[in-house]
């Protein structure tokens, strides 16, 4: 090895060393700008997963008194999507529900809903307090999760045939959702839940 060579050699070592606490340092600073404030995406999805309930909720109501159970039922299968949708612009977020047992197909739950649900449903039955919440998915963004309950005004359409839901209205439903599965429930009954996607800034 000659001198240059040498020269060179203790300058590369010298320069790697003097590098590392540097860029270990910016690795710091880039974790710690990333860790995302969980609890805000929380509060903003309760408002948006309750404005959402309230104004869905709202307009089935209105179908219903105008209409009864079939007009309600056919407003639901036309319109709720655009309602969602629209909301969803608004926030700036995808809104969707999900159950683990859907009326529409569209519903259905992805595994890892699926076994949020679960979560969810083995916490009702045990008798904990079933708490939405939100994570982190890396670059699919954060998610949040909220518990859908059943209210009394939901029995006309998701009750029990020949109890809460009439069989007349039972027929109806089935001709407009041949794979319905939504149906049941009693008052206050978990049967589905709100999951929120946001975008990461």
């Amino acid at each position: 090895m000659n001198i240059r060579q040498f020269i060179f050699l203790v300058l590369s070592v010298t320069l790697a060393s003097c590098g590392s606490p540097v860029n270990e340092q910016d690795e710091k600073k880039q974790k710690a700008a990333t860790v995302v404030d969980l609890k805000a995406f929380e509060v903003l999805g309760t408002q948006i997963t309750s404005e959402s309930f309230l104004t869905l909720s709202g307009q089935v109501k209105a179908a219903m008194q105008e209409g009864g159970v079939p007009n309600a039922v056919g407003y639901c299968k036309i319109s709720a999507y655009g309602i969602i949708d629209s909301l969803s612009k608004t926030h700036n977020a995808k809104i969707t529900r999900t159950s683990l047992k859907p009326r529409n197909e569209n519903n259905t739950a992805t595994p890892e809903q699926s076994s949020i649900l679960k979560q969810f449903e083995a916490d009702w039955q045990l008798g904990k307090q079933v708490m939405p919440f939100a994570e982190d998915m890396g670059d699919e963004g954060i998610h949040f999760y909220a518990p859908i309950w059943t209210q009394k005004a939901c029995l006309q359409c998701h009750g029990f045939p020949g109890e809460t839901l009439t069989e007349e209205n039972h027929k109806i439903i089935k001709g407009l959702y041949p794979t319905d599965k939504a149906i049941g429930y009693k008052e206050d009954d978990l049967r589905g839940m709100w999951v929120v996607n946001f975008k990461k800034d």
